[in-house]
């Protein structure tokens, strides 16, 4: 599955990529959720810039 990962700080156009990663599996006391849209507000971004 397609995801934007962000591990670390710095702007964003710099530090956000997209990977392929598996698909989690959940355990037998959990979900699996599809997220089809997500969004930022602005205390998300101040966060992510540090």
């Amino acid at each position: 599955m397609g995801a934007a990962v962000h591990d670390r700080y710095g702007d964003l156009r710099e530090v956000v990529e997209i990977r392929e990663l598996e698909r989690p599996e959940p355990a037998h006391d959990e979900v699996l959720v599809r997220v089809r849209n997500a969004a930022l507000n602005i205390a998300d971004w101040y966060g992510a810039v540090g």
